[in-house]
């Protein structure tokens, strides 16, 4: 249980920095895309 709560973690807060980089300087990362290049559709 205490490893999923870590690993959830990892990409929640890829998402925050994301978004606070896009909300404060309009700035566009591609974190998530970056983190799992085979997975989007």
């Amino acid at each position: 249980m205490v490893n999923h709560a870590i690993g959830s973690m990892g990409g929640y807060t890829m998402v925050l920095c994301a978004l606070k980089a896009l909300l404060e300087h309009n700035i566009i990362l591609t974190v998530v895309a970056d983190k799992a290049p085979d997975d989007h559709v």
